[in-house]
């Protein structure tokens, strides 16, 4: 479907946190041997579809420090940050002309935080560590929102001073921290958050990449992107909002 409308298509599963970090999960649990992943990566294969799971690409990196806060699920931002060379290399590999952004271009930064892990402790939230990059000079503008929190949110960004491909990117929660990248690099970038797949999304913004990014504890549900669109739509106005695309 992407190909019809003339973009490249790539999907990133998004690790759970217990999936990179097993060594720290109570003794008393035991890892299966098979998990929902390798089901979907298995399908994934024998439709010879661009499908790579995340931890594969963060595994050689967990020396380099913290990739997910401690008190929260999420990866960080020096988590997404290995993720988004990853894809960037990946896109340039398939002829994707992009410009990642420079490390000289990176403020880092650490903040303690009680994250959605942490802040559910009580009766005293626990804090703790949240590595956190600024993109320096910023170029990549925040044009559009919807104002949705989470499913159906909606955000337009354009980046300023130089032309490049367009793209949509469809995911949850993890996607966020890589909007900061993301926004820098594409001169153009739609970001949804659903993990759906609306075609009439990508046929009204044509852009050159599609990316997914569904997140790994949530493969145990299977997506209908039949009405796709519709679906968001009625998300998006039991919250007071709606959707920029017509259905």
């Amino acid at each position: 479907m992407c190909a019809r409308h003339g973009a490249v298509w790539t999907c990133l599963v998004a690790p759970d946190k217990e999936s990179v970090y097993p060594e720290h999960l109570p003794s008393s649990i035991e890892l299966a041997s098979r998990r929902p992943i390798d089901d979907f990566l298995d399908v994934a294969a024998r439709a010879e579809a661009p499908v790579t799971y995340g931890r594969d690409v963060l595994l050689p990196h967990k020396h380099e420090g913290d990739l997910y806060a401690r008190t929260d699920t999420h990866w960080n931002h020096l988590g997404a940050y290995f993720i988004y060379h990853w894809l960037c290399h990946d896109l340039m590999r398939r002829g994707v002309p992009l410009d990642p952004v420079e490390d000289g271009a990176l403020q880092w930064s650490e903040d303690v935080v009680p994250g959605d892990l942490g802040g559910k402790v009580e009766p005293e939230p626990i804090k703790g560590p949240m590595i956190q990059i600024r993109v320096h000079p910023e170029r990549g503008r925040l044009k559009v929102e919807n104002g949705i929190t989470n499913h159906a949110r909606v955000m337009k960004f354009e980046r300023e001073g130089r032309p490049g491909p367009s793209c949509v990117l469809f995911g949850e929660s993890f996607a966020d921290y890589l909007l900061v990248f993301l926004k820098e690099t594409f001169q153009k970038l739609v970001f949804v958050h659903t993990n759906l797949l609306p075609e009439e999304v990508i046929a009204a913004e044509r852009p050159d990449v599609v990316l997914s990014l569904p997140l790994e504890r949530f493969l145990i549900r299977v997506p209908d992107d039949r009405n796709a669109l519709a679906q968001l739509w009625k998300v998006a106005v039991r919250k007071g909002g709606e959707m920029p695309w017509r259905q």
